[in-house]
């Protein structure tokens, strides 16, 4: 750690990385900053860095990578003054990420975010914290999701009635992923539809309700959970895209997602909604529904799992085996169902 302590403006660790060590959890990519960000990006190549790329020019924010999938950023001090560093945490958004260490200094806390640990709540930095970025709205509800925390009520305050118009749209569709990542997102989508956050990321009608009921469900039976294992081992996207498919029923909503600056392949899965709105007002028709399968190729799961949300796991079960019948008795689906393991 000696090259943090070097110049006459060291620098330091800052951020999560801290918050989660305090709190027994295993922290994430490192994030540091300096007064010469550039100079301290050479020092970690010349310790054994594998290579460095530029994200931001303008604040100089660098990414280091240390050894595959380990990396630390690198961004330029911000703060002015007679102590930079303390300056430079008075201006993030929650007291818990506002921590800061270094060999010399050691452990900073100015703004008590170990007692908001401590004590299970989120807390901004300052009452403008939120306004000057309210991409930091979402950030709070996913972090108090993953940290099991609860938003101050004056947090709550400084958040209702922000808007992200200004904000970059794909800054937005980044935390939401994230959020829609977690193992249980209904809680922070919640929070955000509350606070009037929700509607201007997400096409409307949305129905949290509905997503909360499917959401805790276990999906045990046999060709539910072979479909449910199928969507895990599909990737980020197959689990995003699912979930909005849970949560979106508006016709075209993938065109919406992708106006929205959704990726194309998450818009696309989510797209799926519209299968369910017809296939459960009508008796199963293999051929049509064979016709809707092979449009969406290996995202048949989805499809699957999207259907049967408003069903109890029983009928739902009877419903999936329907699907994979028609999928095994076709030479695509036949070839799909061998691959994917779907055999019903």
């Amino acid at each position: 750690m000696e090259f943090l302590a070097s110049g006459a403006s060291p620098s330091a660790i800052v951020g999560g990385w801290l918050r989660d060590l305090a709190l027994g959890r295993d922290p994430g990519d490192v994030d540091l900053v300096s007064a010469q960000p550039d100079a301290l990006k050479q020092r970690l190549l010349a310790a054994g860095a594998r290579k460095a790329v530029l994200l931001d020019p303008m604040r100089r924010t660098w990414r280091v990578v240390l050894e595959r999938d380990v990396f630390v950023d690198v961004t330029l001090l911000q703060g002015l003054g007679s102590d930079p560093l303390v300056a430079d945490l008075g201006l993030r958004d929650l007291r818990v990420n506002a921590l800061a260490w270094n060999p010399l200094s050691g452990l900073l806390d100015p703004f008590s975010g170990l007692q908001d640990l401590n004590e299970g709540r989120l807390r901004a930095v300052s009452d403008r914290s939120m306004a000057d970025d309210p991409l930091r709205a979402l950030r709070a509800c996913r972090i108090a999701e993953q940290l099991g925390m609860q938003l101050a009520p004056e947090l709550l305050r400084q958040m209702a009635g922000l808007s992200l118009q200004q904000v970059g749209r794909e800054r937005c569709v980044a935390e939401l992923r994230q959020i829609l990542l977690q193992p249980f997102a209904a809680r922070p989508l919640r929070q955000l539809d509350e606070l009037g956050l929700l509607a201007q990321q997400l096409p409307e009608p949305f129905d949290l309700q509905a997503y909360a009921r499917v959401e805790g469900r276990q999906f045990t039976t046999a060709a539910l959970k072979r479909c449910m294992e199928a969507v895990y081992a599909g990737g980020e996207a197959w689990r995003i895209g699912l979930r909005l498919s849970w949560l979106l029923s508006s016709e075209r909503v993938d065109l919406k997602l992708r106006a929205r600056r959704w990726p194309r392949r998450i818009a696309r899965l989510a797209g799926l909604g519209e299968l369910r709105q017809r296939r459960l007002v009508a008796e199963l028709d293999a051929q049509t529904l064979e016709q809707d399968l092979r449009r969406w190729k290996d995202a048949a799961c989805v499809a699957l799992l999207t259907s049967v949300r408003d069903l109890a796991d029983e009928e739902a079960e009877q419903w999936v085996r329907a699907y994979l019948t028609v999928l095994g008795g076709r030479a695509m689906g036949g070839a799909l169902t061998r691959q994917k393991g779907w055999e019903a």
